[in-house]
């Protein structure tokens, strides 16, 4: 494995000296290629490749498309929770969203207790609080969330989440929390998550992330029919892997150029998928 310029464990990126750096350090490419490289290494056992490499995986791709400080405005009303479903309704009228309940500007909360006082209104409801310009920190609120929860989920809302992990398309966009309604489920508890991976504008793929907030695991599709994507693959978590995060996205064909794959929405790191190769 490629040499790494900061050693990859949890210790060694966790000290004042490395949080000055990546706090510090320009927001460019090169920099974000740095500072997250490593932690894409930890994840995956190596440094990130190239989209055009011949081993790369939609990993790769997604990491290259990340760290690019080029997201337009437009880009970015797709990425900030709220105004992404209005842009998605603008596109497509009949297209069914979550309900927002309210979008509560971070300035308006320089503490947790006033951010608990404005939730409040909501605690009991089947609704979700979480940052409209970061991935993390999603607050259920059926129950009353604990003050560490709420702690937690103003702490994230107050920091621009780019210089977390230079995650490029939150780069400067308003602070806010929103609070949603939840999605009907029969099943209880958190619902599934849905990506679509498209190239040229066209769905090829879509990723269906389980129990994203206790032992994850995903699986791919194929579109239009939703088959699986390896034979293998069912409805339940292979019981061997469930939660150990096994990496099952496929090498890219030649075609899928960094330029030509699009990710909508993308929200957040690259994630590993529980379904067998």
């Amino acid at each position: 494995m490629r040499q790494l310029p900061f050693p990859a464990t949890d210790d060694d990126l966790s000290g004042p000296a490395w949080e000055r750096f990546r706090r510090d350090a320009p927001m460019t490419r090169a920099f974000n290629h740095l500072i997250a490289g490593p932690h894409f290494a930890r994840r995956f056992g190596r440094w990130p490749l190239s989209p055009g490499d011949a081993a790369a995986t939609i990993n790769d791709v997604i990491f290259a498309r990340m760290i690019e400080p080029d997201w337009s405005a437009l880009h970015r009303r797709f990425v900030a929770k709220d105004r992404a479903k209005i842009e998605a309704q603008r596109l497509a009228p009949a297209l069914r969203t979550a309900e927002t309940l309210a979008v509560i500007p971070v300035a308006e909360l320089p503490s947790p207790e006033h951010l608990w006082a404005r939730l409040q209104p909501f605690v009991g409801r089947d609704a979700i609080a979480k940052p409209g310009h970061a991935s993390g920190a999603a607050t259920f609120l059926r129950h009353a969330p604990s003050e560490r929860e709420v702690r937690a989920l103003h702490d994230l809302a107050r920091r621009d989440y780019a210089t977390i992990l230079r995650e490029m398309q939150y780069w400067r966009l308003p602070k806010t929390i929103i609070v949603e309604a939840m999605v009907p489920a029969r099943a209880s508890g958190p619902p599934d998550d849905y990506k679509f991976h498209c190239v040229h504008g066209e769905p090829l793929l879509a990723q269906v992330d389980h129990g994203r907030f206790g032992a994850a695991w995903s699986r791919l599709l194929r579109l239009p029919d939703f088959a699986p994507l390896d034979d293998a693959d069912g409805l339940v978590a292979p019981s061997a892997r469930r939660g150990a995060g096994c990496c099952a996205c496929p090498t890219l064909p030649p075609w899928m150029t960094r330029t030509g794959w699009s990710h909508p929405p993308v929200s957040g790191w690259p994630r590993r998928s529980g379904s067998p190769r």
